[in-house]
């Protein structure tokens, strides 16, 4: 085929070759492993970590509600810093979505109870 001996042609074709590699490692990755849990209830195990960290995003959208004072917002925001430091780098690769939504539709369940624990972490001692 004399479409394969032009010089571009064959750029491109390593090109893609190349972005596939990319790709496969991207996909098949171990996931990031979460250092140390800084909120109540954390666990090593990922899944058990994928929970905590969904559950938390619950539990800060409850405390955002109830800002009223300086010392509020500050206890808020050292909420926000233990999120991120333990959630913040998370990735999951696409082959698990389905794993991955099957984990947050558990924690939705519970959506109202985590909403309260979070007014509670702002308006409690």
């Amino acid at each position: 085929m004399r479409i394969l001996q032009i010089p571009f042609v064959k750029f491109l074709i390593m090109l893609a070759v190349v972005a596939v590699g990319i790709y496969w490692l991207y996909a098949n990755s171990p996931p990031q492993a979460l250092t140390t849990p800084a909120f109540p209830g954390a666990m090593p195990e990922y899944r058990s970590d994928l929970r905590n960290c969904f559950a938390e995003e619950i539990r800060i959208g409850g405390a955002r509600t109830v800002l009223k004072q300086a010392a509020d917002i500050d206890r808020f925001n050292r909420m926000v810093d233990a999120y991120n430091r333990t959630c913040g780098g998370h990735w999951e690769p696409k082959r698990n979505f389905a794993a991955v939504e099957a984990i947050r539709s558990e924690v939705r369940a519970n959506r109202e109870r985590l909403w309260a624990e979070g007014i509670a972490r702002i308006t409690g001692p």
